[in-house]
């Protein structure tokens, strides 16, 4: 007997399967319907409708492009969700070398590679500067990123009183602190500063000093780019940054 209060669920399946397309969503795979609707005047925004909610500041990866979900999917629409995606479309590496946890680890791979969405704003700090002798005003830049386990320890090294610094468009910015309000999503705030011996403008690392390690290249954490059709994540590996015998120490989880 055909029921008149009964959910149709059907509809948005059908549409699932004959207009769905395959995405990754935080590396792993996923079906969704993409569209771009009138409304959205930028190329920079786009629309995803899934069967289930998706979790505010999922990262989409979508033809060969990283998508941030910016808006909340908790109203369901004809027995679907329906979010806002960003573009992410800036890389920035964060260098969390100088991070332990409570154990006394770090992680193998402690340059985190993060697809972000970077806003400039108006906004400038003051302050007084003793080489030129004068107040200098300095441009300031809000990143937003997925906010997981890993970036969380942006956070943490700020929190222990280290610096955090990060390279985009060839220049230098300090963060001044990071914002949890939009839940699912990190927005870190950042102010220009001023070069140093230190930073590697060609592969957008900060380093704390002039040193870095040779294989540096393998200490990039990039899992964050990256898609997992098998629909396995990777295990970290953590170290003990350095063991009695002036070598890299052993494997733990992070906490």
């Amino acid at each position: 007997m055909f029921n008149i209060f009964e959910n149709n669920t059907k509809d948005f399946e059908f549409l699932l399967q004959s207009m769905g397309q395959q995405i990754y969503v935080d590396g792993l795979p996923y079906q969704a319907i993409i569209s771009q609707q009138k409304s959205i005047k930028t190329k920079n925004d786009i629309f995803i409708s899934t069967k289930e909610p998706l979790e505010r500041g999922a990262t989409v990866f979508y033809k060969g492009l990283h998508w941030l979900l910016q808006s909340p999917m908790v109203v369901p629409r004809v027995n679907s969700y329906k979010g806002l995606l960003t573009l992410a479309e800036h890389e920035i590496t964060f260098n969390l070398k100088d991070l332990e946890d409570k154990n006394g680890l770090r992680p193998v791979k402690y340059l985190l590679k993060v697809p972000a969405v970077v806003s400039l704003t108006g906004d400038f700090t003051g302050n007084y500067s003793t080489g030129l002798g004068g107040d200098t005003l300095a441009s300031e830049i809000h990143v937003f990123v997925t906010d997981n386990a890993k970036t969380r320890r942006v956070q943490a090294l700020l929190q222990q009183g280290n610096e955090v610094q990060i390279v985009f468009g060839g220049f230098l910015y300090e963060a001044l602190g990071v914002s949890t309000v939009s839940k699912g999503v990190l927005e870190i705030t950042f102010k220009q500063t001023l070069l140093n011996d230190s930073v590697d403008l060609e592969n957008g690392i900060a380093w704390q000093d002039e040193y870095f390690p040779d294989d540096w290249q393998d200490r990039i954490d990039d899992t964050m780019l990256q898609v997992y059709p098998n629909g396995i994540l990777p295990v970290e590996e953590l170290e003990v940054p350095e063991d009695d015998n002036g070598g890299w120490g052993s494997s733990g989880s992070w906490g």
